[in-house]
């Protein structure tokens, strides 16, 4: 008797802060080796790029676009209090004391992760 198993599925989440972004495991798995990340927005999309540190050192990235990663064995942090006022201004959120969550998912085909702002998970 052939048996399929079901496999455990935890979606990727990143919780907005007013002083940073976290991670959650699954999402921060694509940052493992990343040096810096790249923060930008497309309509109600937040898109994380991982920076490897050839990358970085290559000269070719505007080094006031990458910001610092934090990655730990359970989370990734971006830590910067004037990018989050910056993604609160211009996708209109109100990122209040506690988290605003999200789901987050890997484009193959960009290289980023993606969050998805459109709808708060709760």
């Amino acid at each position: 008797m052939e048996i399929d198993w079901f496999k455990e599925s935890r979606p990727g989440t990143a919780s907005l802060y007013p002083t940073n972004i976290t991670l959650n495991a699954e999402a921060s798995f694509f940052f493992k080796k990343a040096y810096r990340v790249m923060v930008g927005k497309k309509e109600s999309f937040l898109a994380l790029r991982p920076i490897s540190k050839d990358e970085a050192d290559r000269g070719d990235l505007d080094e006031d676009l990458l910001y610092k990663i934090n990655v730990h064995q359970s989370y990734a942090r971006i830590s910067s209090t004037p990018l989050m006022k910056q993604i609160s201004e211009a996708l209109g959120l109100e990122i209040g004391d506690g988290p605003c969550k999200y789901r987050a998912f890997y484009d193959e085909e960009s290289g980023m992760l993606l969050v998805d702002l459109s709808k708060e998970v709760v």
